[in-house]
């Protein structure tokens, strides 16, 4: 799978064909050398255990040989243990960068090796750090819960000490002494102060963001005698407005994602830096977690590069110039880096000098009763969207379905995953959404009236196109039919309906805003959704609910009356392609299931059809069949096994 760049870098992913782990990421610019050049190798269960970038050439500096080749390790639990690779010689411990160079020096690198261990509740106890400046960092844990603080000067924090960093909700009062932390009601980070003066004239930067908790805006005040500096960050779709009032610029960022990767447009209003040109386009090449290691002008020149630790340090980065270099933002996963060294992921902080983060899970126990470790303490083989459920980067198949995730395109995500039909992908994408429900208070949703036997809820998400349904199904015989819309859908292997969270009689729905069209004028209607809606949603009062794409076309199908009822033309077996429809997989998926496992399923789905309704269904089960099955005997298909003469005249049919 390849993606071309505007600036004529073609970048190329390779994916294992047996069980689709990604092999390779390569780009290059025309016949030039290569770019990126990542090898991936794995071990039994999926772990990445070495990636060597062979477009970078092996150093040699004090007597070692420094390969560009990075190895990690795993204990029993799957948590990473052991880590190698290369550094620069002039490393940072804490929250700060690494030396700059320019240009990149291979005799200022050097060998490291990092071991990691952690307490039976995946707390990181010791960091031993082996390279250019060994170190360790021990972190001591509370008892009674996962807060942890490190040792400082030798100094063991006791239980007391402890408590009295963090406020009552877990989220932490100061990075290090004196840079203070100030969280809002929603425990938000809301200002941190990296000095702080007896005068009360404090440097600090502080943080707004929208109802869904997304981040609009951060303000950076500096002290300098008696003037105050202000650097102002705003954020709106595609376009970060920066202004720094101690170098008079203004600086307009337009952000794109193209593909695996993203394109960022620096345009000065004002205050440019003198060696920089205006407009200056910057494509960044990103590895398989999505951290920007490569950045490259429109000429295809390397503007910087830069490599990290396991858990999102900077091992090492070099540009044409530190001026340039220094309007890097998005490093480590494709996140911002702050000035204070933290990472911000949408809902929550990172440190990645402490391997935590600094406020607990708003997703409570979702993603284990840790509610402060990094990505499972496997942080090259899960990736963290927004600072809530992180997930193994390689259910996610297709780069394109994860660079639309990754910049919170949910829609374009799920609709590139459905037509892939990549039912990997399009787990995880609604994994994803649902991970998004907890960060709403039910009690500040909108309500609005529905059938008489549910009560609705609105929620809105950091995705400004969806809206999620909280559905109170006052059924007492269990979840209405879109457990069995999905069951159908999966088992069929159609990916048609995304899963429906049933639990405690309530459903959780996505609604779709100003994605729906009220007629199918000059719309082709896939065959597949024909297909489902022929099976299912004729059942329900023959009269499904599509959803549909801005453009017009099918987007999902769900026949709840969650959404308005759009009545559409009926189908049947007479005017559905069934021979589009199946395949190999799909056909051997659909024939194996009968009658009487159809009606256990249906019955263990808590469904409410009635028997009428289920006959109905099975009746056209066993229609489908015959006529797939004439297809077959007839040649004209491509898939299934063809029926010998006596069975066809028998009229019988192969199991």
């Amino acid at each position: 799978m390849s993606e071309t760049a505007g600036n004529g870098v073609i970048s190329t992913a390779l994916y294992a064909t047996e069980d689709g782990r990604l092999l390779e990421l390569k780009a290059r610019h025309g016949n030039g050398p290569m770019l990126q050049d990542l090898l991936y190798d794995y071990d039994p269960v999926g772990n990445v255990i070495r990636i060597e970038d062979r477009a970078q050439s092996t150093a040699y500096n004090r007597n070692q040989r420094i390969d560009p080749v990075s190895t990690y390790q795993y204990d029993t639990l799957y948590q990473l243990i052991e880590a190698t690779g290369r550094e620069s010689s002039v490393v940072n411990h804490g929250p700060m960068l690494p030396g700059f160079q320019s240009p990149a020096d291979p005799t200022q690198l050097a060998n490291y090796t990092q071991t990691y261990r952690y307490d039976a509740g995946g707390n990181l106890q010791q960091l031993t750090h082996t390279g250019a400046q060994s170190h360790s960092r021990t972190l001591v844990t509370a008892r009674y819960s996962n807060r942890s603080l490190p040792v400082i000067n030798d100094h063991i924090p006791d239980e007391a000490e402890i408590a009295a960093a963090f406020d009552a909700n877990g989220n932490l009062l100061a990075l290090r002494a004196g840079q203070d932390l100030s969280w809002d009601r929603r425990n938000q980070l809301q200002q941190v102060r990296p000095v702080v003066r007896e005068s009360g004239n404090d440097d600090s930067e502080r943080y707004s963001y929208d109802a869904s908790g997304q981040r609009l805006r951060k303000v950076r005040t500096t002290q300098a005698k008696t003037i105050t500096y202000t650097a102002d960050v705003r954020y709106l779709p595609g376009l970060e407005v920066r202004t720094d009032s101690a170098t008079g610029e203004t600086l307009h960022v337009v952000v794109a994602q193209a593909g695996r990767n993203n394109v960022r447009v620096l345009h000065w209003a004002s205050g440019k830096p003198d060696v920089l040109e205006n407009d200056q386009t910057r494509y960044t090449l990103n590895d398989h977690l999505g951290s920007g290691t490569l950045e490259l002008d429109g000429q295809a020149q390397r503007v910087s590069q830069e490599s990290y630790y396991p858990f999102g340090g900077t091992s090492w980065w070099a540009g044409r110039n530190a001026i340039e270099a220094s309007y890097k933002t998005l490093r480590y996963s494709g996140k911002e880096r702050d000035a204070t060294g933290l990472y911000y992921y949408g809902m929550r902080y990172y440190a990645p000098w402490l391997q935590r983060w600094i406020n607990p899970d708003p997703e409570g126990v979702k993603s284990g009763l840790n509610f402060f470790n990094f990505s499972a303490n496997s942080p090259i083989v899960f990736v963290d969207i927004g600072g809530l459920t992180p997930f193994p980067f390689e259910k996610l198949n297709n780069p394109k379905v994860l660079a639309a995730i990754r910049s919170g395109s949910y829609l374009e995500a799920q609709t590139l995953a459905r037509d892939a039909r990549a039912f990997n992908d399009v787990a995880s994408i609604n994994e994803w959404l649902v991970s998004l429900m907890r960060v709403t208070k039910i009690s500040d949703a909108k309500r609005f009236d529905n059938r008489l036997n549910n009560t609705l809820l609105t929620m809105d998400v950091p995705d400004s196109s969806i809206k999620l349904i909280i559905k109170k199904v006052n059924f007492s015989t269990g979840a209405q039919r879109e457990e069995l819309a999905f069951i159908v859908s999966h088992k069929l292997k159609l990916n048609l309906v995304p899963p429906t969270i049933a639990k405690a009689k309530i459903a959780v729905q996505q609604m779709i805003v100003g994605g729906k069209k009220n007629t199918t004028s000059g719309v082709k209607f896939p065959e597949d959704a024909k297909f489902f809606y022929y099976l299912v949603n004729q059942i329900d009062d023959n009269s499904g609910n599509q959803l549909w794409r801005q453009d017009g076309s099918v987007y999902l199908i769900d026949h709840e009356s969650t959404f308005s009822t759009i009545n559409n033309q009926a189908y049947t077996l007479e005017n559905i392609d069934l021979l589009s429809v199946f395949d190999v997989d799909r056909w051997a998926a659909f024939n194996s299931i009968g009658g009487e496992e159809w009606r256990k399923i249906i019955a263990q789905s808590g469904s409410t059809l009635k028997d009428t309704e289920i006959d109905a269904f099975l009746h056209r089960v066993a229609q489908t069949k015959i006529s797939v099955q004439k297809h077959i005997d007839q040649g004209t298909a491509s898939f299934g096994k063809k029926r010998s003469l006596m069975q066809r005249v028998l009229n019988k049919k192969t199991a």
